[in-house]
């Protein structure tokens, strides 16, 4: 059990790892261009970006959290709940965020001619309300195990 955790600990750390590296490679590259415009659709992507970035970093410390929980047998307590709860908390702010990619997206897409690019901004808004949804049923996954192990405690 210690090992999977381990594991799972390592995998939260890498995945931040390459999300940060890859936020790194994009403020590189936009520096290099050597013209920095502060357009409405650059500053909304940088915004949205970067505050992905740091609820990406809360999110990681979260699951963290409940994985210590995990360790020490209480994986359908008060706290989990609490911290899934957080972390929905967190991924909603993510939703709301996500909307900020579509102008630039919408930007991209007029000067290239290519209408199919704002597809991909749509599935990026698409994918942050998937992981919503699935934060929604993790919490009410966890809420109704603690009131199973509640009951079975109260019977025995």
């Amino acid at each position: 059990m210690k090992f999977k955790n381990f594991a799972l600990k390592l995998a939260i750390i890498f995945l931040e790892v390459i999300l940060t590296s890859i936020v790194f490679i994009i403020g590189i590259s936009s520096l290099n261009e050597g013209k920095l415009e502060f357009s409405f659709p650059i500053v909304m992507f940088w915004i949205t970006i970067l505050g992905s970035l740091f609820i990406s970093y809360f999110v990681a410390f979260k699951l963290n959290n409940i994985l210590k929980l995990i360790e020490k047998n209480k994986a359908f307590s008060v706290q989990t709940i609490e911290t899934v709860r957080s972390i929905k908390k967190a991924v909603m702010i993510l939703v709301i965020l996500s909307f900020g990619i579509l102008p630039i997206v919408y930007m991209i897409a007029d000067l290239s001619d290519g209408p199919g690019f704002m597809i991909f901004g749509f599935l990026f808004v698409l994918l942050t309300i998937t992981m919503y949804v699935f934060t929604l049923i993790v919490e009410e996954l966890f809420t109704s195990a603690f009131n199973i192990q509640n009951e079975n405690n109260l019977t025995i």
